[in-house]
């Protein structure tokens, strides 16, 4: 079984690891306002809670993927098709990556 720690290294190895994600943040969404520099596209990482069922120990994670759309929208369709690429890049990482 892995450890919040180590389950949180998984996370930001991805982002770190991924050509589009510039930054990474692991904890609190309301948080990441706090730091001075977001380079955009953003991947936000909030623990939701742990269960134990037996020996089993299942976490939930929120997690956020964004990007910023141009006032005008121009890039909305674009800025929505890469996120969600971002999205669907993850669970195949942690198949690659899973032990």
């Amino acid at each position: 079984m892995l450890t919040v720690n180590q389950e949180k290294e998984l996370f930001k190895n991805f982002a770190l690891k991924h050509r589009q994600i510039k930054t990474f943040y692991f904890g609190d969404e309301w948080e990441t306002a706090l730091g001075e520099n977001i380079d955009y596209p953003l991947m936000i990482v909030t623990p939701e809670g742990t269960s134990v069922t037996g020996s089993k120990v299942t976490r939930n994670y929120l997690i956020i993927v964004s990007d910023l759309v141009n006032l005008d929208e121009s890039n909305e369709t674009i800025v929505l098709s890469d996120v969600e690429l971002m999205c669907f890049d993850l669970p195949n990482y942690l198949r690659s990556v899973s032990n």
